[in-house]
């Protein structure tokens, strides 16, 4: 008989546990590389779908949050270790900072 794949559980058990949100995104749209926002949904919307693809529940690691800064309100996200993780490696290819993040997981 068949099993269902979790690779998911695979690396990290059947077990959820507490993950730290302890990154915020609009922090690290500079580090990344990320030059438009345009560049940071897609991104976003990219590691949501690895995160579906591998059973993991995105609030786990990704959760909505609003910012007052500049007399604004703005949209934001918080993450978890791997929740930037995937934001900076599912960002755009033509991007230095990506491409060398995806070179440096493939010789590790």
């Amino acid at each position: 008989m068949l099993s269902l794949y979790e690779p998911y559980e695979e690396f990290f058990g059947p077990t959820r546990v507490y993950v730290p949100l302890i990154h915020l995104a609009s922090e690290l749209v500079d580090e990344y590389g990320y030059r438009e926002s345009s560049d940071l949904e897609a991104a976003l919307e990219q590691s949501f779908n690895v995160c579906m693809a591998m059973n993991i529940n995105i609030d786990d690691h990704f959760k909505k949050v609003y910012v007052y800064r500049d007399q604004d309100i703005i949209t934001d996200w918080l993450m978890s270790d791997l929740g930037s993780y995937l934001l900076l490696i599912n960002g755009s290819t033509r991007n230095p900072v990506v491409a060398q993040a995806r070179l440096y997981a493939i010789k590790h």
